[in-house]
């Protein structure tokens, strides 16, 4: 049983991909997405431990050489592209014995272009507020004006909205796929993501990149290279 007063990093990195072959290997500047995210972590110094998530001994290598920890490769039912993160944490925290420790954050591979600075803050604000959650994300200004096809036309989402002006639209926001830190009593007793008191921690649009394609993956290379400018 791992008792310990700083949250516990899991890095989820599976090792199969459809759409991205070997994504969480993929190399930006000479270090691969998964090299990225623990140095990130690493730097940020709020965790107590760095743990990474894998069903492939070739991820687990990499990510013990650039310094987080594998106890275990992931087992075979969690390790398929129908696997959900909520699956995937459950299962590591119980395996891990960690559920003891107040929060755990959720960092993901390709979050590169995040700072060490974000986790800091995002984690001071879960605790200063004793959020049950928080969530990044990326600010959505067309959220409200998004159109859906039906048939050879297209209509508002919401329709409501279809007649205000832009500037009175309430701000909306995407997941940005980066990270969250959660509860770790109040995650493992509703398997839910957003739990009651969840709040969010707003990163800037180049910032927040999901990468779900490979066009997603060359913006992100693209931004990796100014990153230090925003």
């Amino acid at each position: 049983m791992i008792k310990n007063i700083k949250p516990i990093c899991i890095i989820p990195a599976r090792g199969g991909s459809k759409r991205i072959k070997n994504k969480n290997l993929v190399k930006i500047s000479g270090k691969s997405l998964i090299e990225h995210s623990i140095a990130i972590a690493k730097k940020s110094k709020i965790f107590s431990k760095i743990f990474v998530s894998t069903d492939s001994k070739k991820i687990a290598k990499v990510s013990k050489k650039a310094g987080a920890e594998v106890p275990f490769l992931r087992p075979k039912h969690l390790s398929g592209p129908q696997t959900t993160i909520k699956e995937t944490l459950h299962d590591f925290i119980l395996s891990l014995g960690s559920e003891n420790v107040k929060y755990h954050c959720c960092l993901f591979p390709a979050a590169i272009l995040i700072k060490p600075k974000d986790l800091r803050v995002a984690y001071l604000k879960t605790q200063n507020n004793k959020y049950d959650a928080i969530l990044s994300v990326v600010e959505n200004k067309t959220f409200f004006r998004s159109f859906i096809k039906k048939k050879k036309f297209v209509e508002f989402v919401w329709n409501k909205n279809s007649k205000k002006m832009s500037q009175q639209l309430k701000p909306a926001y995407n997941d940005a796929g980066a990270f969250y830190f959660f509860n770790t009593k109040k995650y493992l007793q509703t398997k839910k993501i957003l739990l009651k008191k969840t709040s969010i921690y707003i990163l800037d649009k180049y910032t927040g990149i999901d990468v779900d394609n490979t066009k997603d993956l060359k913006f992100l290379k693209f931004a990796f290279k100014f990153k230090k400018s925003f």
